[in-house]
């Protein structure tokens, strides 16, 4: 909040005190430009522009001496000014450099310089142009802060964006390190941004970019304070019209409203279909299994859109209820059995033999067709069983397929709990309990904390793999959403949604925009269809086991 408050000071204090406030013209950014990359390329112009704008024009010239009407506030005294003419003709203003001058009086809207050297064989005229510096000026571009609820990332691409853009300016000079940047934004944060100029020797200016926004548009304001005068002296000002992704991120529900620590809810979305198991697909993708069809869904601001569908064909047997488990090759490939190449996904049920999914360079879907019998692929099944320690008496029917004479109780979940880069197994058995088990421990069970549907993977860094979870479903209430990590030998609730109208039938963990995140949709079943809730993993945040331990069913 004194962030806040502080930059909007400023702000007015620029407005209102007559500080020079730079601006630019808002123009219509190429067709496929971001808002936010013509967010960066508004602010970089007129930052160069500042720094290459006329500063004022020669009006005399007696003898050595050189007189030059000033525009807003005057140089120092002794200060460098370079000295240009006009090219007779240019399309776009181009000046030739023709003297450098250096300021010897100072006076309200007037300077006396003189000529300390010369670009050629001509000298300083009347009417020649005088910028401000004559040699690039020494900038320090400190970390953007956002007074606005993005997640940290954003900032982050905006700042080293805007710092790319600089830095092959050939009138401004990028100086500091890390270290030094760090360093001023934390000066701009405690309010002590004097004290840190008088410290940079090396330096002309420093610039803060602050991110804000009105109802309409996102503003990156960017403060420019002088080391020479201890202070701001100019504020560079530049906005662009929310793009579908931002209205996304600003339209979506708030943090705290209904979503897991460190992910944001997007608008909900409603298909008329139903969806039986969700996967990972490529490059943001998702695949949605129905009985009898699978949709290929891809991620664009502000939610996922299908772009087409294949039908499975005939079943070879009937349920009541289907019973769906989407593998991915590399899973399968994990248990040393060698899986053709085109077979990306493979699609195991209790009413059709596996199916192998394939996903072209294009992400076109195709349907590869049925393995048979599921005999071609059970040894890689049973390898893959083995690979994760799976218990050996489940080893040959642990998925589901048709003709059992029972259906499978479980549908497992493999995936790496710990970094370690080895496969582990979590499945709820027939009685509901959460079984678990880690390459590098034996089996654990935890009793009734509810059907796991997927799991987002541990690093190994200190960040611990997530089990998402519905409520059991034979449990007699409506379903929620429930998040719940590893903590040594004991497993912590760490957040429950509120109930949902309708039944979670499936959910997946996955990179949708990639950002390197793992984010969540859950699939919700309801009289309309489907409706579809996708939550954006947000940087700086993360859902960490800071619940108690569970023994029993997790209060209602």
């Amino acid at each position: 909040m004194r962030l806040r408050t502080r930059c909007r000071d400023w702000l007015l204090f620029g407005l209102m005190a007559g500080a020079p406030v730079l601006s630019t013209a808002q123009e219509t950014p190429p067709a496929g430009t971001s808002a936010l990359d013509a967010l960066v390329q508004q602010a970089a112009t007129t930052i160069q522009r500042r720094y290459t704008r006329a500063l004022g024009r020669v009006v005399d010239r007696q003898r050595g001496r050189i007189f030059v009407a000033t525009e807003g506030e005057p140089p120092e005294l002794g200060e460098l000014l370079a000295v240009l003419r006009p090219i007779p003709g240019a399309k776009h203003g181009e000046a030739r450099p023709i003297a450098q001058l250096q300021v010897s009086q100072v006076s309200p809207a007037m300077v006396e310089c003189r000529e300390i050297s010369r670009a050629g064989r001509e000298r300083t005229e009347k009417a020649d142009i005088v910028r401000a510096h004559g040699e690039p000026v020494r900038v320090l571009l400190a970390p953007c802060a956002t007074l606005v609820d993005l997640p940290a990332v954003i900032p982050e691409v905006v700042g080293e964006k805007l710092r790319s853009l600089l830095r092959s300016s050939s009138d401004l000079q990028l100086a500091g390190d890390p270290a030094r940047e760090r360093a001023a934004g934390v000066a701009y944060a405690s309010h002590s941004i004097t004290a840190f100029l008088r410290e940079q020797e090396d330096l002309d200016e420093v610039l803060f970019p602050v991110m804000l926004r009105t109802p309409e548009k996102l503003v990156l304001q960017i403060e420019c304070h002088s080391f020479a005068r201890e202070r701001a002296v100019d504020i560079a000002v530049a906005s662009v019209d929310f793009d579908p992704m931002l209205r996304s991120w600003f339209d979506a529900e708030a943090p705290d409203e209904d979503a897991p620590p460190g992910y944001r809810l997007l608008s909900r979305q409603v298909f008329p279909w139903s969806v039986n198991a969700l996967a990972g697909a490529m490059r943001g993708a998702l695949v949605a299994v129905s009985r009898d069809s699978v949709r290929l869904l891809a991620f664009r601001h502000p939610g996922l859109h299908p772009t087409e569908a294949i039908a499975l064909g005939p079943r070879d047997a009937t349920r009541r209820g289907q019973s769906v488990l989407v593998l991915g090759a590399e899973t399968l490939r994990a248990g040393g059995v060698t899986i053709p190449a085109a077979h990306d996904l493979w699609l195991l049920s209790d009413e059709r033999w596996p199916r192998a999914l394939g996903i072209d360079a294009a992400g076109h879907l195709t349907l590869i067709g049925s393995a048979g019998t599921g005999l071609e692929l059970r040894p890689a099944l049973e390898a893959l069983w083995k690979a994760a320690r799976g218990p050996e008496e489940l080893a040959s029917r642990w998925w589901p397929a048709p003709g059992r004479g029972e259906r499978p109780a479980f549908l497992p979940v493999f995936a790496d709990l710990d970094g370690d880069d080895a496969l582990d197994l979590v499945w709820n058995d027939r009685h509901g309990t959460l079984q678990v088990q880690r390459s590098s421990a034996q089996l654990e069970a935890f009793r009734a904390f509810g059907d796991v549907k997927t799991v987002q993977p541990g690093t190994g860094g200190g960040s611990r793999a997530i089990f998402w979870l519905t409520d059991p479903v034979f449990s007699g209430s409506r379903d929620r959403l429930l998040a719940a990590q590893l903590d040594q030998r004991s497993l912590r609730l760490v957040w429950s949604s509120e109930p949902f109208a309708g039944m979670l039938t499936a959910l997946a963990s996955y990179d949708l925009n990639g950002d390197g995140l793992f984010d969540l949709v859950a699939a919700e079943q309801h009289l309309e269809g489907v409706r579809l809730h996708v939550y954006l993993a947000t940087p700086g945040e993360r859902t960490e086991a800071q619940g108690a331990p569970q023994s029993q069913s997790p209060p209602r």
